[in-house]
């Protein structure tokens, strides 16, 4: 029989795919809307006074970046609190098991 986290991981793991796969399909997508504009590009008229603002993809980079560093940090603080609780865990099923 699996474990809890056995089903979990496998859960987990099916839903990342579909996610990948439909992370590929919006790539193609806007790959291939870009494609049909770059004919119409010069006709984009320019915005001025935006000199230094940032690309898309720096955009992107910079969120990204700091949302995997706050992830980073939650989880250091959840694994903090179970570390501080595995006492009581451990007290737990010691007097589990000597009632058994």
């Amino acid at each position: 029989m699996e474990t809890y986290l056995e089903l979990s991981k496998a859960a987990q793991d099916q839903i990342l795919e579909a996610a990948k796969q439909n992370q590929k399909i919006a790539v193609q997508a806007a790959e291939a809307w870009a494609q049909a504009a770059v004919p119409y590009a010069s006709q984009i008229p320019v915005t001025p006074g935006l000199e230094g603002v940032p690309t898309p993809a720096e955009l992107v980079e910079n969120s990204f970046g700091f949302a995997k560093k706050l992830i980073e940090l939650q989880q250091e603080l959840a694994l903090g609190v179970a570390k501080a609780w595995a006492p009581v865990n451990d007290a737990s099923a010691k007097a589990k098991a000597a009632s058994a």
